[in-house]
């Protein structure tokens, strides 16, 4: 298994507007795209500082199995 880290920034209506990802080993970019458009297609809460939607960050981690790569 590959662990891979991902930051999500999500802005005050609850879109992905970036993705950083961090992992132990080299990750070929291109195996790593269908997962952050997974992400970007995604819509989720955005943070709430006293009833006013503000914008946010998630941090993810994700096992990869070595079969997918």
């Amino acid at each position: 298994m590959l662990p891979i880290y991902l930051r999500l920034y999500i802005d005050k209506s609850g879109k992905v507007v970036r993705i950083d990802a961090k992992t132990i080993e080299y990750l070929d970019e291109s195996l790593l795209a269908p997962v952050k458009e997974m992400f970007f297609a995604t819509a989720f809460i955005p943070g709430n500082i006293k009833g006013v939607d503000v914008p946010s960050y998630i941090d993810i981690e994700l096992q990869l199995s070595e079969y997918i790569l």
